[in-house]
């Protein structure tokens, strides 16, 4: 990704904010909010537009997504329009 990543966030591009915010969130890897053990594996998306990954944790069995934890988690916002909200 080029460019400075927090102003690409508040693009309103749907994929673009999501793919932004996975690598700001999981720079240094994925790992379980619950047990904080890196044992995860990819389960698909959770939704049919493919934008928000969902993972469960090898460990304790945990089923999370991107957004699970944040203040992103269960809105019905598009994330490129929370982002643009967030910065004005």
């Amino acid at each position: 990704m080029s460019g400075d990543l927090v102003l690409e966030l508040f693009i309103l591009n749907e994929e673009k904010a999501s793919n932004v915010f996975r690598y700001i969130r999981w720079v240094g890897g994925v790992y379980c909010p619950g047990c904080e053990l890196f044992d995860v594996y990819k389960r698909g998306f959770s939704d049919e537009r493919k934008i928000t990954r969902r993972y469960s944790c090898n460990n304790c069995g945990k089923n999370f997504t991107d957004f699970t934890g944040t203040i992103f988690a269960n809105k019905n916002l598009p994330l490129g329009e929370m982002s643009y909200i967030i910065a004005n």
